[in-house]
């Protein structure tokens, strides 16, 4: 996962860290994602999708096709939202 980060893991766990002291309705959850997608917990970062698909968020399916959550598309939960929201399964 080095090399996703770029040699940036520290810098990437101080930006997490400070997400999760803000109050929860204010983060942003696909930020949160990406962050733990990068950082090589693909668990939360999953999960973080899930409850951001349960928002419906205005932005949730530009941010699903990021280039950065790439790798998570073929995870089955990953696939049975975009399904449901009827997009194409790569």
């Amino acid at each position: 996962m080095q090399s996703r980060l770029g040699g940036r893991r520290k810098k990437a766990e101080e930006i997490l860290d400070l997400h999760l002291q803000k109050p929860k309705e204010t983060v942003d959850l696909m930020s949160l994602a990406t962050l733990h997608n990068a950082l090589g917990q693909t668990e939360p970062a999953v999960d973080l999708i899930a409850a951001a698909y349960q928002q419906h968020g205005p932005y949730f399916p530009q941010n699903l096709v990021s280039r950065h959550l790439a790798n998570l598309r073929n995870h089955p939960r990953v696939r049975a939202i975009i399904q449901e929201m009827g997009l194409p399964v790569e």
